[in-house]
């Protein structure tokens, strides 16, 4: 047993011990498993067969059993978090009569429909796990550190491999290619800003160091998408700052700015961006190939409007209706989030998770504006991050299957937590614990 994984393991047992005392550090543990789960490094052989992620979902959830923080005491609160989980038990609702009742495959579907469980467990537990202004640096903390040691790996030990121009072979159960890393990292970034500009001398540290490693992973995924993601994050963020932190706002992008031209320095990245932006014919049959997948995405929701479970495009009838719109028949993915969410849960589910992504962008926004009147600018900071990472997956999910990534949901779960803070303080932790 290498030492990589021995402090790994420290580490699990570290972090479970401590969500016994404050849920947090159960979303932190689960953080772990997600960004190091041992079957994706080259130090986790010997453990991978062992459900770690499991496990520390059901140390999270038990977490929050013993703390007894399902239970709200703010009437306000509770109807803001009753509306989101009423929206998620509705998409799960929605899903299981699919699934059962209109996907041609019960074992094709039953992968996405699980995973989908999952994910709505996931967020509620996250949701809850977030009683104080600590409990919430500790999560954007995980996040951030997570995405950093991809970031290490990759950047001083080479991990992954260059293929077609992209870096592969890096990542996790929900992001095993290079778009949906790039996808995953351009949320995470989305993260430095509060920690950079508001928190102490440690998380300031932890943001100038993760930073540069994060949006290295970025640039070396080479995704169009993910380019065009960060790019609307930034716009966002600048444009949408209220004016009081509008200066500290700028540092963040002229810092980020200098980031990224001293990585462009890399040969091996320029030769990419040039691949990216200057091959003409590549980009056309690439863009022509999503515009034949997207519309025969289409052409099967006018045939199944009510959804064909998971997988309902890319495993059962996406190959027939790329080949009447292309005359070559291919089990391909139809390479558009929106399409993909409506071809397996109908349209019905789509309009469900939009309106659970919108509800999420609007009270983060209005979280972020009530912040600043209150002099809550750390709050302020990460609901404007919020926004800016959930616009940023809206314009990635024209181009990629994202929406239904895990991460969009910690986004959501986030704002919910940062509202349930607005004027309360430590909602249910004493004042003598909230250090961190």
């Amino acid at each position: 047993m290498n030492l990589t994984l021995i402090l790994w393991l420290m580490l699990f047992v570290i972090l479970a011990v401590a969500a016994l005392r404050r849920p947090a550090w159960g979303v932190a543990l689960y953080m772990l498993t997600f960004f190091l789960a041992p079957p994706y490094w080259w130090w986790g052989s010997a453990v991978a067969h062992i459900r770690w992620n499991l496990f520390a979902s059901l140390v999270m959830f038990g977490s929050l059993i013993l703390a007894g923080a399902f239970s709200e005491r703010d009437l306000g609160t509770r109807r803001v978090s009753n509306r989101f989980i009423t929206l998620v038990l509705l998409i799960a609702a929605n899903a299981t009569l699919v699934h059962f009742l209109l996907a041609p495959s019960l074992a094709i579907s039953s992968v996405t429909y699980i995973l989908l469980l999952k994910m709505m467990v996931l967020f509620v537990s996250m949701l809850y796990s977030i009683r104080s202004e600590t409990d919430l640096k500790i999560i954007i903390v995980a996040i951030v550190l997570g995405a950093a040691y991809m970031g290490y790996e990759v950047t001083f030990n080479d991990r992954g491999r260059v293929s077609g121009g992209r870096l592969e072979g890096v990542g996790t159960a929900s992001a095993s290619t290079s778009n949906d890393l790039a996808c995953l990292m351009v949320t995470c970034i989305a993260f430095i800003g509060p920690l950079f500009l508001f928190g102490q001398r440690r998380d300031k540290a932890i943001a100038v160091m993760s930073g540069p490693l994060i949006l290295n992973v970025l640039l070396l995924c080479n995704s169009r998408g993910a380019f065009l993601g960060l790019i609307i994050l930034g716009i966002v963020y600048l444009a949408a700052a209220p004016s009081s932190i509008r200066p500290q706002v700028y540092k963040i992008a002229a810092l980020g700015l200098l980031a990224g031209w001293l990585l462009l320095g890399d040969p091996r990245i320029l030769e990419r961006f040039a691949t990216t932006f200057n091959d003409a014919e590549e980009r056309d049959r690439s863009a022509a190939s999503r515009v034949e997948f997207w519309q025969a995405g289409l052409m099967m929701i006018s045939e199944h409007p009510l959804g064909a479970g998971g997988g309902g495009f890319k495993d059962v009838y996406g190959e027939r209706y790329i080949h009447r719109v292309t005359g070559v028949g291919a089990a391909r993915s139809v390479h558009q989030g929106y399409i993909n969410e409506a071809c397996e849960w109908g349209i019905q589910g789509l309009a469900l998770r939009l309106a659970l992504f919108a509800s999420g962008l609007l009270l983060a926004w209005r979280t972020s504006r009530h912040a600043i009147q209150t002099n809550q600018l750390f709050i302020s900071i990460v609901s404007l991050s919020i926004v800016a990472g959930l616009c940023g997956l809206f314009i990635q999910s024209l181009f990629g299957n994202f929406l239904n990534n895990e991460w969009g949901l910690w986004l959501i779960a986030l704002a919910i937590g940062c509202h349930r803070l607005l004027d309360r303080g430590d909602l249910l932790v004493p004042a003598q614990e909230v250090a961190f």
